[in-house]
């Protein structure tokens, strides 16, 4: 399969628009969800259609034929179908949910088979689901990042034109970011065995990798001399990092916070979810795991790989973001208060308190764990928050040993741990656990 739009096949990409393409959709336990396949674009008049086995499907989705009361269609199929099937019944693992079963053929053979739950919507008909309150929030994010990315070129020329910008450093992130996207980029893509088909691939895998770099190289270059000049204790043990100083105290306690409170920040968000239904006051939609942990190790990898880049970013874009407002404002803790503000604000309006306690409780935890790490800690502690919250509330994690996706949660604690115990090994400073202060302030 050579992809469209990307250079990773998706479920849509290619199109399932040519003679004898199927899609198939399991649940995690391997059972049929959705089926489709292309049928010829020349009709065969010669062909006698016979009757559907329709059992068989039925079986492969872990259902009996014989539950289900034939009923009248709902929906149309997706493709060209010269006759339309639909049964009712109960879900196949809670006996109070009723589903829907829709079905098709041509000419004797199943091309399309769906199971329909109440929450499925059709998404050929409606264009979007998001509420208002989350497209407000998204709306508010843009013009956040709009202006991140506006006072980061400005700053960015106006320190280059009084050369006072770290350039090494600059540099550094830069590159990291750039060998770190690609190596990710090439792991997920779907490469395809032709030079002239390759070639489009790998164009823009190196300039999605280049963008990035440059972004992030252009948000550092502004945003580091300001820090540096009116708040350099956010910036210390990510300098010494960034200086190869790995061993550095500081270094390892600001990881091994960053994290701490990175996980606290997975557990607060599933409380908020999960919360409300325990007490029954409203059942909360999952906030869900990002499949594509799941679909193959490799993935795992590049996910793992692009937290790192995304932390950076992130904390690149929130570190400016609060610089601006300080100058803006003047005082820090006044800065703060409004960053707090609009975190709430956005966070609220993107998942929603739905009018009760719980959701706004967890909410106002959420921007205080956020503030509390980049405006006390700073910036190394929110790249390794953001690495943590995204290895522990995006992966599948499970503690059944015998799932099939175990070996998430096994590569999960393997990188988190181990992250852990070099911040605490470090932060240590050389002195033994008894006998050091744990966590101890060594900017001095």
């Amino acid at each position: 399969l050579e992809p469209l739009q990307s250079e990773t096949v998706f479920t849509d990409d290619p199109p399932n628009d040519v003679a004898g393409m199927t899609k198939i959709i399991l649940d995690t336990r391997g059972r049929l969800l959705e089926f489709s396949a292309v049928p010829p674009q020349v009709i065969d008049k010669t062909a006698q259609a016979g009757e559907v086995d329709w059992a068989a499907l039925f079986t492969e989705a872990g259902l009996d034929i014989r539950n289900y009361r034939q009923t009248e269609s709902n929906w149309t199929p997706p493709i060209f179908a010269d006759a339309s099937f639909s049964w009712e019944g109960a879900h196949v693992d809670h006996a109070e949910i009723p589903v829907h079963i829709e079905a098709a053929a041509y000419q004797g053979k199943p091309v399309y088979f769906q199971i329909v739950a109440p929450w499925d919507k059709p998404l050929r008909q409606e264009e979007t689901f998001s509420s208002a309150a989350f497209r407000a929030a998204g709306v508010i994010l843009i013009l956040v990042f709009l202006s991140v990315v506006a006072v980061g070129i400005f700053l960015a020329r106006r320190n280059f034109r009084r050369g006072r910008s770290d350039t090494k450093g600059a540099f550094k992130v830069s590159l990291f970011t750039f060998l770190v996207s690609l190596t990710a980029s090439l792991l997920v893509a779907d490469h395809i065995p032709s030079l002239f088909r390759e070639l489009p691939i790998l164009f823009t895998i190196v300039g999605d990798s280049l963008f990035s770099a440059a972004l992030i190289g252009l948000i550092y270059f502004a945003l580091e001399p300001y820090v540096r000049r009116r708040w350099s204790s956010l910036i210390i043990s990510w300098s010494r990092l960034l200086a190869g100083d790995w061993r550095d105290p500081l270094v390892g306690r600001d990881i091994l916070v960053g994290g701490l409170l990175g996980l606290t920040h997975t557990f607060v968000i599933y409380w908020g979810f999960l919360l409300p239904d325990w007490l029954g006051i409203t059942t909360m939609p999952n906030p869900g795991t990002n499949i594509s942990y799941i679909e193959s190790f490799k993935y795992l990898w590049a996910n793992a790989l692009m937290s790192s880049v995304g932390g950076i970013f992130i904390a690149f874009g929130m570190l400016l973001f609060l610089v601006l407002l300080v100058t803006i404002f003047r005082k820090q803790w006044l800065a703060k208060a409004v960053f707090w503000t609009l975190n709430f604000s956005i966070i609220g309006l993107a998942f929603g308190s739905q009018g009760h306690w719980t959701g706004l409780v967890a909410t106002a935890l959420i921007a205080t764990i956020i503030i509390v790490c980049i405006g006390r800690f700073g910036l190394l502690a929110m790249v390794s928050f953001q690495v943590f919250f995204e290895l522990s509330f995006h992966n599948a994690i499970t503690a059944n040993v015998s799932s099939w996706y175990f070996g998430n949660t096994i590569f999960a604690a393997v990188v988190l741990l181990g992250l852990a115990i070099y911040g605490f090994y470090t932060s240590l400073a050389g002195q033994k656990i008894f006998e050091a202060k744990f966590l101890k302030d060594v900017e001095s």
